[in-house]
This record gives C-alpha cells, structure tokens and sequence, in this order.
C-alpha cells in the first residue's frame, strides 16, 4: 500500500514542478527525510493538509520556498514565519498515528490555491527508490 504526498521543490522561481508521488506506507519516515533533505518538522494546514519541512533549513541557510509559503501564509498570515527547503504535503494522521495520503480534493484544493504557479505532475514512485 502507498500515499500520496506533494513534494514541494524550495525555489524562489517556480519552474521546478511540484510533484505527486506514491510512498509506501512502511517507508513512509524514510521517503520524508530523504525528500526535505534531513530531520523534518510538521504543521497542520488547512482542511487536514500537513506541511513537512526540514528542522534545520533555516540553520542549513537553505533556499525560500515561495510556494509552501503561499500555503502557509494562506493559514497563518504573513509573516508569521518564513519557509525555506523543500516540504511535502501529507494529509493528516489516522487512529494509530500513521501519516495519511492526500486525498483528490485536498490535491485540487492546493493547486487552486497556488493557482499557475502550481504545476503539478504525477510521477508515480518516489523517483529515488526504484519501483
């Protein structure tokens, strides 16, 4: 079995599409780690929607992510904090506290909320850890 989650590249341009990927739902702390580049921090969003992060990208001096601060600030307000690395999107926590895929509606949601400069691909699995 597999998640879905967003995967949020930290750019100041927004070029880099953001990317649906499958995880599976036994390597799920890994595929974190690995995607927000080291120790990662999550916070709630909207609707069910969680935003992961690096713990030390500020530390790391690592770069802005508009995109994830379009959504932060969505819930939050300006300049309540500052994003920066990449960050994944996850849904919420089920009875026994594993993550939960986005649903299509929470993906929908999203990419209305960042409008044209979500773009969005499905790439299936997690690219770096083969099929």
């Amino acid at each position: 079995m597999s998640i879905r989650v967003i995967h949020i590249p930290a750019a100041v341009d927004t070029s880099e599409s953001l990317r649906v990927i499958e995880v599976p739902t036994d390597q799920v702390a890994e595929h974190l780690h690995e995607l927000v580049k080291g120790s990662f921090q999550c916070v709630e969003l909207n609707d069910g929607v969680f935003v992961w992060l690096n713990e030390e990208g500020k530390f790391q001096h690592m770069p802005w992510n508009r995109r994830a601060q379009i959504l932060w600030d969505e819930r939050y307000g300006p300049g309540t904090d500052f994003l920066v690395g990449p960050a994944v999107l996850t849904g919420g926590a089920d009875a026994r506290g594993d993550t939960l895929g986005l649903t299509d509606e929470q993906i929908a949601t999203i990419e209305r909320t960042l409008g044209s400069i979500a773009q969005v691909r499905t790439t299936g699995r997690h690219p770096h850890r083969g099929a």
